[in-house]
């Protein structure tokens, strides 16, 4: 985890873009491990997901769980953002 969270590709993505040794979540597995966890374990009704517009190898993987995106906002220091939504209802249709 170390190697990933001082890669300045992976985070430019996260705050300010400082490296930082704490853990992160990255790629699809962790992020498909997280959507089964949140519908199958927890009963979520939906998983939320945010990504700084221009990420598109996050939105690659948002989509590759079958998330859509829903809208555009703006976080409080100004970096315009993507939300993607996946419903549980959806999430059954996709893993059948």
């Amino acid at each position: 985890m170390a190697a990933i969270n001082a890669d300045p590709e992976v985070i430019r993505w996260i705050r300010d873009g400082s490296v930082r040794d704490e853990q992160q979540t990255r790629g699809g597995p962790a992020a498909e491990a997280a959507v089964r966890f949140g519908f199958e374990e927890r009963g979520l009704e939906r998983i939320v997901s945010i990504t700084q517009v221009g990420n598109d190898a996050s939105e690659r993987i948002m989509t590759k769980l079958g998330m859509h995106p829903v809208r555009e906002t703006v976080n409080p220091i100004g970096r315009r953002g993507r939300v993607f939504e996946l419903s549980s209802d959806q999430y059954v249709t996709t893993t059948r």
